[in-house]
């Protein structure tokens, strides 16, 4: 009778594990085949996609990629169309209200799914923040300047950003002035970074630098070095947001190194710059600019100037 249940017991436990390996098998081969459809999808929109990265002001590309998803039951392309629409209307129209609403439904509902693509191509590199949609697509992150450089080509095969805003970057910025993937952004942003004048020399040298409308280097240790590297740079004759200012840090080691320290000299400088004759908005708070550097700055920029 013991020699029974005992044969019993192994064939049971036989059976038990063969079947625990039947199943393992089976999701496995699951995601195996949903990987790839989702492959061959992403396959199949990479020319749409880079047709939106080409022209990244003009919502025609959108919106023919919105008529293609339509076609397939896509709840992007009601998305894409939602979001174009608000970014074209104006602030008072009566129509906003159930644009926004729908638009903050569909991405409750879909967030998830449509973010997990470029986050599957990119792994762990969007490290903090969430991503932020603009006109239906990804348009601002903020990731390790470490990872933006390893995940660039992914990225930007995914979605047509237009503004980055990198930390950690210090080490970096030899590799980024020479990353292609700059020329695509109109927003570049660090802060709280040792960046530095020379290594900020190094990175406004770039040949990248042509379309950005905003560069924030807030409590960046530039000082007046950098303020004059940035008055002699052509590549920011675009430029309608500088943002130079600088928070005080808390009293811990190399947190003084942070310290944007932009003086009366730099002030000078900045206002003599033959480059910077577009900028609407230049934030120079909490630098230590002496009265006489603060007229020079009132004269030239106005309103338009921050200061503490």
């Amino acid at each position: 009778m013991n020699h029974f249940l005992s044969s019993l017991t192994s064939l049971l436990e036989g059976f038990t594990t063969s079947g625990r390996a039947a199943r393992a098998q089976q999701r496995a081969d699951v995601r195996a085949r949903a990987a790839a459809v989702t492959r061959h999808r992403l396959q199949e929109e990479e020319p749409f996609l880079h047709a939106i990265a080409d022209a990244p002001d003009d919502d025609l590309p959108r919106l023919i990629f919105a008529d293609w998803l339509e076609e397939r039951g896509d709840p992007r392309a009601e998305f894409i169309r939602v979001q174009c629409e608000l970014a074209r209307l104006p602030a008072d129209d009566a129509h906003r209200r159930s644009l926004a609403t729908r638009e903050r439904q569909l991405l409750r509902q879909h967030y998830r799914n449509w973010t997990g693509p470029l986050l599957m191509r990119v792994g762990h590199g969007l490290e903090y923040g969430e991503p932020t949609y603009e006109r239906g697509f990804i348009e601002e992150i903020r990731i390790t300047a470490e990872d933006f450089l390893a995940h660039a080509p992914a990225l930007f095969a995914r979605a047509p950003l237009q503004r980055v805003h990198l930390s950690t970057a210090g080490g970096y910025v030899p590799q980024l002035a020479d990353c292609p993937y700059l020329a695509r952004l109109t927003a570049l942003a660090f802060s709280w970074d040792r960046i530095g004048g020379k290594r900020l020399r190094s990175l406004l040298a770039s040949p990248y630098l042509a379309r950005l409308k905003c560069l924030r280097l807030e409590t960046c240790g530039i000082g007046d070095d950098g303020a004059e590297a940035l008055a002699a740079a052509p590549a920011l004759a675009g430029l309608t947001q500088l943002d130079l200012s600088t928070q005080e840090a808390p009293a811990r080691p190399g947190n003084s190194s942070r310290m944007n320290q932009i003086g009366d000299a730099g002030a000078s400088l900045l206002v003599q710059s033959p480059h910077l004759g577009r900028l609407e908005s230049l934030d120079l708070r909490g630098n230590p600019i002496g009265a006489a550097g603060q007229t020079a700055l009132r004269k030239r920029w106005g309103q338009r100037v921050q200061l503490s």
